[in-house]
């Protein structure tokens, strides 16, 4: 049998996914940390090795879509201890 999900259920993901996350000033410090890491490894390595190409710029794109994850992971859970 399927599993369904209730009204409420979903709502409640739904303002998980969408809400605004409030990080605290430390949290926020490691977030713009991360963010540094993330630029200095697209300089050093993606940009600085790989040719101006699709290929490339489907790196960079890969990059950035794993900061946000890692920020977003950041901001709502908290830091990993």
């Amino acid at each position: 049998m399927a599993h369904t999900r209730n009204a409420r259920d979903e709502d409640a993901e739904i303002l998980s996914r969408f809400d605004t996350l409030m990080p605290d000033i430390e949290t926020r410090d490691v977030i713009v940390e991360v963010r540094q890491q993330f630029q200095d490894f697209a300089h050093e390595v993606i940009v600085g090795t790989a040719p101006g190409s699709r290929e490339r710029s489907l790196a960079l794109t890969a990059l950035e879509e794993s900061m946000h994850w890692t920020n977003k992971a950041i901001a709502r859970h908290g830091v990993r201890q």
